[in-house]
């Protein structure tokens, strides 16, 4: 365990507090104590090395961290980047891991608090989420999370609630240097329920610091949500996530992920069918530029009968980012009927860039649909002739093709809003950009 982190730890180990979340920290702590963090030995990390995060001394957010933000606190409700029109989100905003406002009122049966408020209410679904695919012991970052488990955000629905405004979860970082942040954040759905949330992690200030958030997902039968993952921190960061998802019958769970910012970025996505019947679409755009390096690792775990997943995860790297891309699909001799697929593509814009991409299959049913394909390459010379003999100058012609190769995930987003402003921040971001807004 690196000094640093041994640091942290030990702030831990002050605010154990009593209850089950007390023993949840104490189980956390012992995880982390055992675990330590990845290295490129463990098979899941082999791609990716977490070195520079463990030379860094981070210091937990301190209390009232909020108040220290540089400017004015963002408000849901104004704040362009949310990108809904006239749809107003009700949700929170956190700065550094800390409530700082919230928008809206929730309708009947459904709750948006901070985590710590639904702890301190006793709302009982809190610790069904969080226990329901184990304490977060499966790395050491979601170990190191859970041993803090101080706040982020709990959105509890009841059963057969339809939650027709979005449910939007801003998370800005103040910027600090060498500050570390470690959201929780829990939803359940109640049999029948129906839901979109969006999580958006952001910068207030382009500073070098920590982002590990861990997000429990617990669908009761029937439900179904859409959850949008937006992630725009500044490029000096780092940003590690964890999303796990229980799935029981009939359910469905899509997952949108988009991940622009930070200089290391790792998800993992573990999804569950807890249940026959259920279904799970993950989709997922990471852009990488300069030396940023992205890192997709996704799990769908058949462990009833008929149930349908797809994974389908797009790239664009240019130039010395690396980008890692594993996807596994586990189906089990007492999942028969699975119907999986996998598609990961990506677009290398430089000589360069990295890509590692590995879809996996695991198989022990015999009456199944499971398929899985990669492509890696370039930009297309003919489709840029052909664009080029119609009189678009070349770098509006290369932006054009990368966003074209890009807008295939973006435009499965279901909220027009939130998808425009998606569409706004590619064409900031991707290469020839500023030649591009003339075409699009």
């Amino acid at each position: 365990m690196s000094d640093a982190f041994a640091a942290v730890l030990s702030e831990l180990q002050e605010g154990a507090g009593q209850g089950w979340t007390g023993a949840i920290r104490e189980r956390g702590r012992a995880a982390f104590r055992a675990l330590g963090l990845p290295n490129q030995r463990h098979e899941d990390w082999k791609y990716t090395s977490v070195r520079p995060i463990e030379r860094r001394s981070f210091k937990l957010a301190p209390a009232g961290a909020a108040d220290e933000a540089p400017g004015p606190l963002p408000a849901l409700d104004s704040l362009p980047a949310l990108g809904y029109g006239e749809r107003a989100p009700l949700g929170l905003v956190f700065v550094d891991g800390q409530l700082a406002a919230r928008s809206g009122t929730a309708p009947q049966g459904v709750t948006v608090l901070s985590l710590a408020e639904a702890v301190a209410g006793g709302h009982p679904a809190v610790r069904t989420c969080i226990e329901a695919n184990g304490v977060g012991q499966s790395n050491g970052f979601t170990a190191l999370n859970t041993a803090q488990l101080a706040d982020g955000a709990a959105i509890l629905i009841e059963e057969g609630v339809q939650v027709e405004h979005p449910i939007h979860l801003l998370f800005a970082a103040s910027g600090a240097d060498d500050r570390a942040v470690q959201p929780r954040n829990v939803f359940w759905l109640g049999a029948g329920a129906n839901a979109h949330i969006t999580e958006h992690y952001t910068a207030l200030a382009d500073g070098t610091y920590f982002t590990n958030n861990v997000t429990n997902v617990v669908l009761a039968d029937g439900a179904a949500l859409e959850h949008t993952r937006l992630q725009t921190e500044s490029r000096k960061a780092f940003h590690v996530a964890s999303i796990e998802v229980r799935q029981s019958e009939g359910t469905q769970y899509t997952n949108h992920a988009l991940s622009v910012g930070a200089a290391l970025a790792r998800y993992d996505i573990n999804t569950e069918f807890a249940a026959p019947n259920g279904s799970c679409a993950l989709n997922g755009l990471y852009l990488g530029s300069a030396r940023q390096h992205v890192d997709f690792h996704i799990r769908t775990f058949h462990n009833h009968p008929h149930c349908t997943s797809r994974q389908y995860y797009k790239g664009v790297l240019d130039g010395s980012a690396r980008g890692v891309f594993n996807g596994q699909v586990h189906v089990l001799p007492s999942a028969q009927k699975s119907d999986a697929q996998q598609a990961n593509h990506n677009l290398l814009l430089s000589r360069n860039t990295e890509i590692d991409t590995k879809p996996q299959l695991e198989i022990y049913a015999d009456d199944v649909r499971c398929a899985h394909g990669t492509t890696v390459g370039q930009l297309d010379e003919q489709m840029l002739f052909y664009l080029r003999s119609r009189g678009i100058p070349e770098p509006q012609a290369r932006g054009l093709l990368t966003y074209g190769f890009a807008h295939d995930v973006v435009e499965r987003i279901p909220i027009e809003g939130l998808r425009q402003h998606i569409e706004h921040v590619l064409i900031e971001i991707l290469p020839y950009g500023k030649e591009l807004k003339e075409l699009v």
